[in-house]
């Protein structure tokens, strides 16, 4: 179920004589462990949409092997127990009985576990990480500026005014990172051609986060609560929000700040 949550579609196969599936036929460890994972999923369905979008338009994939992200790793070549979730965020699942921790591969760079908020800068190693039957090993790639939102349940929900989105950034070793964001009514099937539907980047380089929108032809308001930036290692003077300075807090065991701003997502200069 843990596995299952991160295929792009989550679904539960089973024969007709083969034992009940569901969790909750599976007992409360399987339930609590099933929810975990799909509060994961469902927070990170601004991530997941957008793929979905460059998908359609660029011919991406959703899920791809390590391989197709690091083609001249000839380690990653080889794993087939880890996938990745576009280029920005990598899945390791449990896949055998009885099994609390696990070795994961991380290719060089700055990765962060959302299972801990962990730091990890590695040089292309494996690394082992404790596997909790409660808990799925996820983590964020440096580099990537991902969203996330409050919880909801379905693609429709991205379209409601009251649900807020937040970001993720993850500095790479040259405190830089992009992503982009797609959103539309989450259920038409001809937004694109429509043209109503919105279209953002994020870039961060010289300290500075920047989101340019591209395409606003869905007219709703976004409001973006936070920003969380992991890979800093300096507490910051000042955070300033189009010139002006915003709250902010510093974690420093962690490195990482958490920014707060209350406010429309378009075309903001952090």
């Amino acid at each position: 179920m843990a596995l299952g949550a991160f295929y792009p579609f989550a679904r539960n196969h089973n024969t007709d004589d083969g034992i009940d599936q569901d969790p909750v036929s599976l007992g409360p460890t399987v339930v609590n462990a099933s929810i975990n994972a799909l509060q994961i999923r469902y927070k990170l369905l601004p991530y997941l949409y957008t793929l979905f979008y460059r998908a359609h338009k660029f011919g991406e994939t959703v899920a791809r092997p390590l391989l197709f992200v690091f083609p001249k790793d000839q380690i990653a070549r080889k794993i087939e127990t880890q996938f990745m979730w576009g280029s920005g965020l990598m899945i390791a699942p449990v896949l055998e009985e009885k099994t609390t921790e696990i070795n994961v591969y991380l290719p060089a760079g700055r990765w962060y576990r959302i299972l801990d908020s962990q730091l990890i800068n590695s040089s292309g190693e494996f690394v082992k990480f404790s596997a909790p039957i409660y808990a799925i090993n996820v983590f964020m790639r440096g580099g990537s500026v991902i969203v996330f939102s409050d919880k909801i349940l379905q693609t429709s929900e991205l379209a409601d005014k009251a649900i807020r989105f937040n970001l993720i950034v993850i500095l790479d070793e040259n405190n830089k990172a992009k992503g982009d964001f797609f959103w539309d009514d989450g259920d038409s099937v001809d937004s694109i051609e429509r043209n109503e539907y919105n279209y953002v980047t994020f870039n961060v380089k010289n300290n500075s986060l920047s989101i340019k929108t591209h395409k606003y032809g869905y007219k709703v308001e976004k409001i973006m609560q936070s920003i969380h930036v992991f890979g800093v290692y300096k507490r910051p003077q000042r955070v300033t929000v189009n010139g002006h300075e915003t709250k902010f807090d510093y974690f420093e065991k962690l490195n990482w700040i958490l920014i707060y701003y209350k406010g429309n997502i378009f075309s903001n200069h952090f």
